[in-house]
């Protein structure tokens, strides 16, 4: 596994370094240097104030009783482009900056995190009460008891 990891990743790094020599040999090295550093910035600009407007949208839709599997994905997706974002390289900055974009993370939400999926058959719906009159022996075991 170890091995599948390291030959995936060195044409990944191999391409980001070759990448940055590029970009600095026509930018410069200091701009190049301060656009990592800026990404950087923005990357965790992005995760702090994006990914907590994106957790409030969530947990309001599940205090309103809906589903909020959208929400979830789009906080994932700021997650991971702010996470890019904060990874120096020139590919990782690109792709961080197009999940940053609201209208992607909007198209790409539902793709990911579909809500299609049918419940598990382990379940159960129903309604829990605890009976006044087993109440002190309910406290005891801190198991409620199903009324039917």
């Amino acid at each position: 596994m170890l091995r599948l990891i390291a030959l995936l990743f060195l044409p990944f790094l191999t391409l980001e370094i070759w990448l940055l020599i590029q970009v600095g040999g026509i930018i410069g090295g200091v701009p190049t240097l301060l656009e990592l550093i800026l990404s950087a910035v923005f990357g965790f600009h992005l995760i702090r104030h994006q990914g907590m407007k994106s957790i409030i949208a969530t947990i309001n839709k599940l205090n309103q009783g809906e589903s909020a599997t959208h929400e979830l994905g789009e906080v994932g997706l700021v997650l991971v482009a702010g996470t890019l974002l904060i990874l120096p390289g020139i590919l990782t900055d690109a792709c961080g900056l197009l999940l940053a974009w609201p209208w992607l993370q909007r198209l790409l939400a539902p793709l990911i995190f579909n809500n299609d999926t049918p419940c598990s058959p382990e379940i159960i719906e129903g309604v829990f009460t605890v009976d006044p009159a087993q109440d002190q022996d309910q406290n005891q075991n801190h198991h409620p008891r199903l009324l039917k």
